[in-house]
């Protein structure tokens, strides 16, 4: 058995080291209250616009596109008449074409998972130049 030391000493206000400020905040380097609320409504809208846009038109048909208000929805509505023709537009090619997007996007997002895994795993495994150096694994 081999005896552990314990070594005990005191620490002192001196050995305490305090943080170095990196730079002060300029009130002027951030927006204020009301200005960053402006900003994300305005941001909002961009998003929501045009799928608001989007679930108006599939109501309407296409005479009715260009000559109504875009943003609310056809009187009387044609949204099954346009889902049925989307499905038989072109001997149905719509499903493959939607097929087609699902298989890549579920591809990419698997190759990413998997790839950021790994690298994950390696940066907690191994220790890298420039890694901070006693953070427990």
């Amino acid at each position: 058995m081999s005896s552990a030391r314990s070594h005990s000493r005191s620490y002192t206000s001196a050995d305490r080291q305090e943080p170095v400020p990196t730079g002060t905040r300029s009130s002027a380097a951030f927006l204020p209250g009301a200005l960053r609320h402006v900003v994300l409504v305005i941001f909002l809208l961009y998003c929501l616009l045009p799928a608001t846009w989007i679930l108006a038109a599939v109501t309407k048909d296409s005479s009715q596109i260009f000559t109504t208000f875009g943003f609310w929805f056809a009187n009387p509505p044609h949204f099954f008449e346009n889902i049925a023709d989307l499905f038989a537009f072109r001997d149905g090619i719509f499903v493959r074409w939607f097929g087609n997007s699902l298989l890549y996007a579920g591809s990419i997002s698997v190759g990413s998972t998997l790839i950021c895994a790994l690298g994950g795993y390696a940066f907690a495994k191994y220790d890298f130049p420039g890694s901070i150096s006693g953070v427990p694994r």
